[in-house]
């Protein structure tokens, strides 16, 4: 800058003749001068070193603008489901992989059964040990006893609440006794159920029930209007004890017992027979078979149909047993008929009767009958 300011010196030359014109002169150089250098420093060098973008040309032409985009994230479901076994256990095989399409039904695993195989078994041993024989007759042998238990439970509560104490105190001593009966038959041959109806103790009550209801039927014939009915339930308890406490001490003395049982339409009638008084003297070949063929005391049981039509009725049998053992229909038949015949008044029970009262007929239902008038 000295130099510059020497050479500057050297050249210019004074102009005029005193001082003055000398000074402007050299303070208007050192203004241009200045000048210059801002010039250079903040115009010029600044266009040389400029950031501008260059300008780009292209031919236009018609066609798809492609436009992309780039990015990370997590890839999300839109539904979800939680599947689960019924039972708890291992897992052994998975059938599927991540990315796999099921279908509806489709298996995607297995678990290990072998518990719930177990558990199967056992059941199945606990179902098999229910429904066996000796399961079910335990089964029935319970049945009897609550049955036998609920029997005593209302004999208590009619001991409780009745005024005659006395007479309910020997009603349930004799339920007991014939209970204690059956169950020592039945224990001995639980196969015979002659010996087990045979076990059945009267009881006064059920006896004076049915005579009550056997004199109704006697009084209707007389009283009745012109087209009126009437309709009587006698139980299996009641026609028994009646034939044993009423009838009994009117039988002929070869026939001891008599007991009688009611199915579905069926009738089943146990009776007890003196051979040695039934008095079969007759020539003809069947009560001559039969009185050489038994002596003393047997019991038939008769199984068959009660047969009612137009105001009749007859006993039709289907089978019987005596003492137990099977002989030929036509064997028993003769036996029943002439047990019958020996009755006061005489009748054969096989062959139709005319029933009396205006009876037209009866129905035979479990455990009772229905007398229609």
């Amino acid at each position: 800058m000295n130099g510059f300011r020497q050479r500057l010196g050297q050249t210019l030359k004074p102009l005029g003749k005193g001082p003055r014109k000398f000074v402007l002169i050299g303070g208007g150089v050192i203004v241009v001068a200045a000048a210059a250098v801002l010039y250079y420093n903040l115009a010029y060098l600044p266009s040389q070193t400029s950031n501008e973008p260059e300008m780009q040309t292209a031919t236009v032409r018609q066609g798809d603008l492609v436009i992309s985009a780039s990015g990370s994230g997590t890839l999300i479901a839109r539904d979800e489901v939680n599947l689960a076994f019924q039972t708890a256990g291992e897992v052994t095989e998975v059938l599927i992989k991540v990315g796999d399409t099921v279908k509806k039904g489709e298996v995607l695993a297995r678990v290990d059964d072998e518990d719930a195989r177990i558990q199967l078994a056992q059941a199945q041993r606990s179902l098999d040990g229910l429904t066996s024989d000796a399961a079910i007759a335990t089964a029935l042998g319970d049945t009897a006893t609550a049955q036998v238990n609920l029997d005593s439970a209302k004999g208590h509560l009619a001991y409780l609440i009745s005024p005659n104490v006395y007479y309910w105190e020997n009603e349930l001593t004799e339920r007991q006794q014939t209970l204690a009966e059956a169950q020592a038959t039945a224990a001995e041959n639980p196969n015979d159920a002659a010996a087990q109806t045979a076990a059945f103790t009267p009881s006064k009550a059920a006896a004076a029930e049915c005579r009550s209801k056997l004199n109704k039927l006697e009084a209707f014939p007389g009283k009745h209007k012109s087209g009126e009915t009437q309709t009587t339930k006698l139980s299996e308890n009641e026609i028994n004890s009646y034939l044993a406490l009423d009838l009994g001490a009117k039988y002929h003395p070869c026939l001891k017992n008599l007991v009688m049982g009611f199915e579905e339409n069926r009738l089943k009638a146990t009776a007890t027979i003196d051979f040695d008084l039934l008095g079969m003297t007759s020539s003809k070949l069947l009560p001559k078979l039969i009185s050489l063929i038994f002596s003393g005391v047997h019991t038939i049981a008769a199984d068959g149909q009660l047969v009612t039509n137009d105001g009749k009725a007859h006993f039709k049998m289907t089978q019987a047993l005596v003492d137990g053992s099977t002989l030929p229909k036509s064997l028993i038949e003769g036996i029943i008929s002439a047990v019958g015949r020996k009755q006061n008044p005489p009748f054969d029970p096989l062959q139709p009767s005319e029933m009396p009262y205006e009876i037209n007929k009866v129905d035979v239902h479990p455990g009772y009958i229905i007398v229609y008038q």
